[in-house]
């Protein structure tokens, strides 16, 4: 395990994911468990944990870290940012949009 994925939240994500996977009759195969935590280690263990439990949530056979990693991007501001209560200001417009 990669130091930076060895953490008790990613480690127990982890393992849920293994289990969960095994239930579905679809267990992972050692390499492709090598390949999954070399992803996962681009994204961090926050990202990563998410990622699995998305995957989880939604029955799907793979984990997608990329899709976490951009839609943080997304909620963090990268595409804009709240203004006054209700509006967002949209930096590629350089306009104000009211949210409801």
């Amino acid at each position: 395990m990669p130091k930076i994925l060895s953490v008790p939240a990613f480690q127990s994500a982890w393992m849920e994911w293994c289990s969960y996977r095994r239930e579905s009759k679809k267990p992972i195969s050692k390499r492709a468990a090598n390949l999954q935590i070399a992803e996962l280690k681009k994204v961090g263990p926050d990202a990563a944990v998410a990622a699995i439990q998305k995957s989880i949530l939604n029955d799907w056979q793979g984990l997608f870290p990329d899709e976490i990693v951009s839609t943080e991007r997304k909620n963090n501001g990268t595409q804009g940012s709240r203004t006054n209560a209700g509006q967002i200001f949209d930096r590629r417009t350089r306009s104000e949009k009211i949210v409801i």
